[in-house]
C-alpha cells in the first residue's frame, strides 16, 4: 500500500506553499472492496487525516458509506 502525500510549496518564482500550516493533503487507494479494511484503512490515517480522501472500487452502496464508521 502506497499513501501519496502531495507538497505545495510557495516560492516568488514557482508560487507553490512550502509553509508546512499551508500542507495539503491528498489520500487516495484502490481499496478494492472497503468492507473488510476499514480497520486497515483508520490506522493508515493514524498519521494524520488528509484534507481530501479519494477511495476507489470501494464496492459499497450509498447507505453503507453513510454507516461508515469514519469521518
Amino acid at each position: 500500500m502506497v499513501n501519496k502525500v502531495y507538497r505545495l510549496e510557495n516560492d516568488a518564482n514557482t508560487k507553490k506553499l512550502t509553509n508546512s500550516k499551508n500542507l495539503f493533503k491528498i489520500f487516495h487507494r484502490n481499496i478494492r472492496g472497503l468492507k473488510s479494511k476499514v480497520d486497515e484503512l483508520s490506522n493508515s490515517l493514524f498519521t494524520g487525516y488528509p484534507n481530501i480522501m479519494c477511495l476507489t472500487e470501494h464496492h459499497l452502496k450509498d447507505y453503507e458509506i453513510d454507516n461508515l464508521p469514519i469521518d
